[in-house]
């Protein structure tokens, strides 16, 4: 099964799964979480635009210089700890583990989430309890994307049965 944009996420997926093979060939932990684990348990109908990756905080400088060293295209915002991996209109957005919607993971210890088979590279994506839980901070935050995540939230309890907000 495929989200709704599936020709770009034919596409996606090939670039993400580079990425996270040259985290796993480097020691460098990484976990999926956003829309992708959205969509990966709950098969709603949905665009997946981008992949959301979360890494530890001691592994960023290291993650950096592997993006150079591999020549990746990249931009970042260091106040932020974030990272945005780009080829031609694909992105990768990768977050520190206790920044932003993953704030609520501790930065030293990563629980909540399990091993899947990433199109062929194992890559850890955060559970269901986990899930909740970003979207309850994220819908606490009111940012720009705030419209976004209350129907993202909306359509995570239809799936679940039940409220979470």
């Amino acid at each position: 099964m495929y989200p709704n944009n599936k020709d770009y996420f034919k596409k996606l997926i090939p670039f993400a799964r580079e990425i996270i093979k040259l985290c796993n060939q480097n020691k460098i932990h990484v976990i999926l979480y956003g829309s992708f684990a959205h969509f990966y348990y709950t098969k709603q109908r949905m665009a997946v635009n981008d992949i959301d990756l979360m890494i530890l905080k001691k592994d960023y400088n290291k993650f950096l210089k592997l993006l150079k060293t591999n020549q990746i295209d990249f931009e970042y915002n260091l106040e932020k700890k974030e990272i945005f991996i780009k080829k031609n209109n694909l992105l990768i957005e990768v977050d520190v583990i206790g920044s932003n919607y993953s704030e609520l993971l501790p930065s030293s210890k990563i629980k909540g989430y399990i091993q899947i088979d990433f199109y062929g590279e194992l890559v850890n994506v955060v559970n269901l309890k986990t899930i909740e839980k970003i979207y309850i901070i994220a819908n606490n935050c009111k940012n720009k994307d705030w419209k976004k995540i209350l129907m993202r939230t909306k359509d995570f309890e239809k799936f679940l049965g039940r409220k979470i907000l």
